[in-house]
């Protein structure tokens, strides 16, 4: 008697599903003069890191399209596989106007994921994927009680993209209330360091698929 009571509950009770906040990504993307960059990371490389290569696929495929503005390809989201030494990922980023939301985990077996994909009609074929293969070091500085991660990165692929020189990224790692707070953060964190503005540079694919970029380059000025 009392199984059937349990069963009772279990088939009647509703089941509620509580959403999930959505993980905002905070992030300046820039680079500074040979003079600057020298000098800013003197100040944050407080210890040694080892390079990371990454190699990296963009699929393109359904409602991961590019939009033609003018002449240039602009990627609202984007889906990328990311192989290293030290794990494979696949992440999902949906950029707005004034927010950008990531969705990433861990996956053990890469090779399998991108069959998963292509079967789903994600690159689906060669002109579909976009790669991208880059050295990336990475230190984490305490801000303000924040922890921003600061990453340099170069380019070996594509090869329009190795001349490019060195770029920059400063993360919030920390959550705060709102994309606005966390960027005010990152821009006094800059200021810190003695750099006054900065060139902020389209997300990574968007400069793969583009040769023409310039004007998509924000100069932002941080005081």
């Amino acid at each position: 008697m009392k199984y059937q009571f349990l069963f009772l509950i279990l088939c009647t009770t509703p089941v509620i599903t509580m959403a999930a906040a959505q993980p905002q990504e905070i992030e300046l993307k820039f680079k500074l003069s040979s003079e600057q960059l020298q000098a800013f990371k003197q100040k944050v490389m407080t210890k040694a890191s080892q390079p990371v290569t990454m190699d990296e696929t963009y699929f393109m495929g359904p409602e991961l399209q590019p939009a033609h503005i003018k002449g240039y390809k602009k990627m609202s989201q984007y889906l990328r596989l990311r192989q290293t030494n030290k794990g494979s990922f696949i992440t999902l980023k949906k950029r707005t106007d004034n927010a950008v939301v990531e969705y990433e985990t861990k996956i053990d077996d890469p090779k399998m994921m991108a069959n998963i994909l292509h079967t789903l009609g994600y690159g689906a074929n060669e002109s579909a994927c976009v790669h991208l293969n880059k050295q990336r070091t990475k230190y984490n500085v305490t801000f303000e009680n924040h922890v921003i991660e600061v990453v340099f990165d170069t380019f070996s692929e594509p090869a329009h993209m190795k001349d490019m020189g060195e770029f920059i990224e400063t993360e919030l790692k920390s959550v705060v209330p709102s994309y606005q707070e966390g960027m005010a953060i990152l821009k006094r964190f800059l200021l810190w360091q003695g750099i006054t503005k900065i060139d902020v540079y389209p997300p990574y694919i968007e400069l793969a698929i583009n040769q023409q970029y310039a004007d998509h380059i924000q100069h932002m000025e941080l005081e």
